[in-house]
């Protein structure tokens, strides 16, 4: 997931809310997309604040990280942080084009058991999103995260 910055935040809501009262009434679609855009990211903040993230995966039980894991995906919309592809759809073709090792990961293929991930940065230890488990592998394997 990229990171705003709460100055960027609030930017675009300021730039949002010019848009939407700029907009003249009879332009109502235009009015209503950009109510709809303030909205949605208030409420992805407020979610994000609420659930206190990212978290350090290091510290986490594993009942932890599915809850985590669940509040990224609906704060995602459900889209991989990866491949930008439905969490219930597989990875894009590009994706899956790629080989993995498997000997680099704990259980083998096995890593695949779970369809979906808690990605966390290796450098920080800090959660990042929820992804395809295929992706999680090509992140690890390719980009080093």
């Amino acid at each position: 997931m990229t990171k705003v910055t709460q100055e960027q935040f609030n930017k675009a809501i300021i730039l949002a809310g010019k848009a939407r009262d700029n907009a003249i009434w009879t332009d109502f679609n235009r009015r209503a997309y950009y109510e709809r855009i303030e909205k949605e990211c208030i409420r992805i903040v407020n979610k994000e604040k609420a659930a206190d993230l990212p978290k350090d995966y290091t510290k986490l039980s594993q009942t932890e990280r599915r809850e985590i894991r669940l509040i990224y995906a609906e704060i995602q919309n459900n889209t991989c942080i990866h491949c930008k592809e439905s969490l219930d759809l597989p990875p894009t073709p590009e994706i899956l084009a790629k080989e993995i090792n498997w000997n680099l990961f704990p259980g083998g293929k096995n890593f695949l058991n779970y369809p979906v991930h808690l990605q966390h940065s290796h450098y920080t230890g800090m959660t990042e999103g929820a992804v395809h488990a295929y992706c999680n592998a090509v992140m690890w394997q390719y980009e080093g995260r």
